[in-house]
């Protein structure tokens, strides 16, 4: 079964420019994550930083996403409910789908 969303958890949604598709993330603010068990150290090229990146975006249906300026993926809070992928809805616990259609609407928006 599904689990239920961590109370803080938000949903980032992601456009693809291509297709119009609608994506989301589950996302927890940084002081909601359990402390981390190792640490990484710089290795003073700034290839942490780098890695942070390039790194893609891995959504709810599995699909890797690289959402930035001009990019192929774009962050966005406004789209209409049938450009929302069935696939990461279908992710939802039961009781958390109704999270999936708390956006703007385009008709609504200024």
């Amino acid at each position: 079964m599904r689990k239920r969303l961590p109370e803080h958890a938000e949903l980032r949604f992601i456009e693809t420019a291509a297709t119009g598709s609608v994506h989301f993330e589950v996302w927890l603010p940084r002081w909601a994550l359990p402390e981390p068990t190792e640490s990484i150290s710089p290795d003073g090229s700034g290839a942490m930083f780098k890695a942070l990146l390039t790194a893609p975006t891995i959504v709810q249906c599995g699909i890797r996403t690289f959402p930035g300026p001009g990019a192929r993926h774009q962050y966005t809070e406004c789209f209409y409910d049938g450009q929302l992928c069935a696939r990461c809805y279908k992710t939802l616990h039961p009781d958390d789908q109704a999270r999936a259609f708390e956006h703007e609407q385009p008709e609504n928006a200024k």
